[in-house]
């Protein structure tokens, strides 16, 4: 389309609210050189992702309906310079591959009310919390993103039990926090949604 290309803000140093943006990227998002989305159907999360791509990039995105749910949509930040940012600075892929992700180093690096906010927001679109057994559940498709996840909270010193799973033929990797560490990240994490007191 022809629109001129509108002025954006790419950070470059690491915040918190960067941080969050990439949690909720890494855990619900994928790229094309044309767009950015992340998909989700949680009110909450999704005027969040909103409010941050406006702070963060000076970019409002755009919201669709996603047919594959009453609630779901998806948020699209079209903007080829994001996408490159995305790419070239945090190693994020194209076509999203869930199974080749990981944990950009950044956040290894970074402080650590920003290692929270990442691993708050990728919780809120990735995790859940099994009602009967009060445990947190992380699970990802991705190997690698399941042991940075684990070293990401480890350093939190949280020891989560690993596990794999098969489905359909696809291995996933099952991260999960027992009992009072469950108590001890929604105190210390946060979150928008799922632990509304």
């Amino acid at each position: 389309s022809g629109s001129r290309a509108r002025t954006i803000n790419l950070p470059a140093t690491m915040t918190p609210e960067l941080a969050e943006f990439l949690g909720y990227f890494y855990a619900d998002g994928h790229m094309r050189r044309q767009y950015l989305e992340i998909v989700n159907e949680e009110d909450a999360i999704i005027e969040r992702i909103i409010e941050l791509g406006k702070k963060i990039f000076s970019i409002t995105p755009t919201i669709k309906k996603d047919e594959r749910s009453k609630n779901l949509r998806k948020v699209v930040f079209a903007s080829i310079l994001l996408t490159a940012y995305f790419n070239s600075v945090f190693g994020s892929p194209f076509n999203k591959k869930s199974d080749k992700i990981r944990v950009p180093k950044q956040i290894f690096l970074a402080d650590t009310q920003s290692k929270k906010s990442f691993l708050q927001a990728y919780f809120d679109c990735d995790g859940h919390i099994a009602k009967d057994t009060r445990q947190i559940e992380f699970c990802t498709a991705s190997k690698m993103m399941a042991e940075d996840l684990r070293a990401l909270l480890a350093g939190f010193g949280f020891v989560p039990n690993f596990s794999t799973k098969k489905t359909k033929g696809k291995y996933y990797y099952r991260l999960c926090l027992k009992a009072k560490d469950v108590e001890i990240f929604a105190h210390e994490m946060g979150s928008k949604i799922k632990f509304k007191q």
